[in-house]
């Protein structure tokens, strides 16, 4: 019977650069900004607004900049097409800058609050750190100073990065227990006051330097730069996953890759509402300029199980599952597991579907993995026949017997016991089954001997069921068969039903492994439905011989 299948699943992901939310699978093509054809020189730190039409970024080596060629200013422009990212012509924002080095590091949630680099105050550069400023009528307010306690900048390299809720506050200087000349350090705002700044842990900062730090959205990833050892150039941009909520855990960095970062310098890293990607780098000029590209999020793999076709009979082979896969990056793998036994190892592949065939019954889990990590996992049952009226033989996976022994083939092949498990689970479900064991043997030896070993096998596994399992002994009956109902196989070169009689199997010989296999097939022990009324209250004791094993004759 075919069954249409809901979906059932459970995901997960492994870990890939995150962006604000979610996961990206490679980039779009990397856009020089227009904004750069204006001027030459140095442009660098660009926050975008969210509504995509305002860009702010820092502008060095330029003669007109407050300071002159040496300092560093804070430019605005304005987008002419925000969807194409086409940019009018800069203008310096004059109230946010003097004669030092100035630059953007921050934005509030609702932009109207800007963080900025530098004090502001009187005794000028010789007081770095950070202020703010507040938008009011499109008009900025003078810069007022942040104070972070514990917070001494001596050296000349410095930054910052304010995540928009403005509780956590990214910082690279050279402090205390520095590795570099310039560490990654983290503080935290609690009412309304900030922490001591701590020094993020080894395995992000390095005895290089560690600069421009930029915090995801979501705040599970950090981005910063570094010269440190096994980059592309002078800089490249770096990622690091939280591991852990106190914010003071992150896995070991990796590169951005080669996409992103160049043989020269990157750095200034921003993705702005709308998953852009921006940042400075020198690749194609003396001097630096903005970059930008998108994330392209890989496709969602989704899988179901879109058939179930169940046994036809007991210890049929004939079920099958079929897996319907969508999304994910090809090439699939799959592994499957029976009754939560492992029966398979991962395999590649390439189509939309998978159909598992000459299934037991029994309870299949599948796990579905795409080249980039997304998983999966399904489960189902293939189900056996239900017991009715028309049914009266359970045929069993195998019951197979060693040669001239009462014992059972337990092997790679062959699984002896888990077809008396089957048994025993199948008249546990159903109490009131009585049945038949008949076992039989091959045709070798004398008719006699082959008699009392097909009674002792039919009597090994009765005690199986009811010594080991627990079984009634009242609702089995073991019956040795002999030599006398050889088994009928489908021969393919005939294309019938032939039985494995002596006569037949000895035209084999001289294939030893055949010959065999043949006659193995034939030392088997078969069931049978007696009825299906079996009461405990009114049965009859069961005769004592079934649990005593004769002497072979000679």
């Amino acid at each position: 019977m075919l069954k249409l299948k809901k979906l059932v699943l459970i995901a997960s992901l492994s870990a890939i650069p995150f962006v604000t939310k979610g996961q990206f699978w490679k980039f779009s093509e990397v856009k020089n900004l227009s904004l750069n054809k204006y001027s030459k020189f140095e442009k660098s730190a660009p926050f975008v607004f969210s509504d995509g039409k305002q860009i702010l970024f820092v502008k060095t080596f330029d003669k007109k900049n407050i300071g002159g060629k040496f300092d560093q200013d804070i430019y605005i422009s304005n987008a002419s097409d925000s969807i194409n990212g086409l940019w009018l012509l800069p203008t310096n924002l004059n109230v946010l800058n003097n004669k030092f080095n100035n630059g953007v590091v921050g934005l509030s949630r609702d932009e109207k609050k800007v963080y900025l680099l530098g004090s502001y105050s009187d005794k000028g550069d010789l007081e770095k750190g950070l202020s703010y400023s507040k938008k009011t009528n499109n008009t900025w307010s003078k810069p007022v100073s942040v104070f972070v306690p514990g917070l001494k900048i001596t050296g000349e390299n410095y930054g910052f990065y304010m995540h928009p809720d403005e509780k956590v506050l990214l910082i690279s200087y050279r402090g205390e227990g520095s590795y570099g000349k310039e560490d990654l350090y983290i503080s935290f705002n609690k009412q309304n006051q900030w922490s001591v700044p701590v020094h993020l842990p080894k395995k992000v900062n390095t005895s290089s330097y560690e600069m421009s730090p930029f915090l995801s959205d979501s705040k599970d990833t950090l981005y910063f730069s570094s010269n440190r050892s096994g980059g592309r150039g002078g800089a490249d941009i770096y990622y690091s996953i939280k591991e852990s909520e106190d914010m003071l855990k992150w896995s070991k960095p990796k590169n951005l890759g080669k996409h992103i970062n160049s043989s020269r310098f990157d750095a200034y890293f921003f993705i702005d509402s709308k998953n852009t990607m921006y940042w400075s780098s020198n690749r194609e000029s003396k001097y630096s300029q903005i970059y930008s590209c998108k994330p392209i999020y890989y496709p969602a793999l989704s899988a179901s199980i879109k058939e179930i076709k169940d046994v036809t009979k007991f210890g049929g082979e004939d079920g099958a599952i079929t897996l319907q896969i969508k999304g994910g990056i090809k090439p699939y793998k799959i592994s499957y597991s029976f009754n939560k036994e492992k029966k398979h190892n991962s395999r590649d592949i390439d189509n939309n579907g998978f159909k598992l065939m000459n299934c037991l019954s029994g309870i299949y889990s599948f796990e579905i993995i795409d080249s980039i990590g997304q998983k999966i996992i399904l489960s189902d049952t293939i189900k056996e026949p239900t017991v009715n009226e028309l049914v009266t033989k359970i045929n069993l996976p195998q019951i197979r017997h060693p040669r001239d022994k009462w014992t059972f083939v337990q092997d790679e092949y062959i699984s002896s016991m888990d077809s008396l498990d089957y048994l025993y689970a199948l008249l546990i479900k159903y109490p009131s089954l009585k049945i038949e064991l008949s076992s039989h043997t091959d045709a070798r030896g004398s008719e006699n001997r082959n008699q009392v070993l097909s009674d002792n096998r039919a009597k090994a596994c009765y005690k199986y069921l009811v010594e080991k399992k627990g079984i009634d002994p009242r609702r089995i009956v073991p019956i040795g068969k002999g030599e006398k109902e050889p088994l009928k196989i489908m021969d393919k070169s005939q294309n019938k039903l032939v039985e494995l009689n002596e006569s037949y199997i000895n035209q084999f010989y001289s294939n030893k492994t055949k010959f065999k296999s043949l006659h193995q097939l034939n030392r088997r022990t078969e069931v049978k439905i007696l009825n299906r009324s079996f009461d405990s209250k009114t049965a009859k004791p069961a005769p004592k011989s079934y649990f005593t094993y004769k002497k072979l004759p000679h």
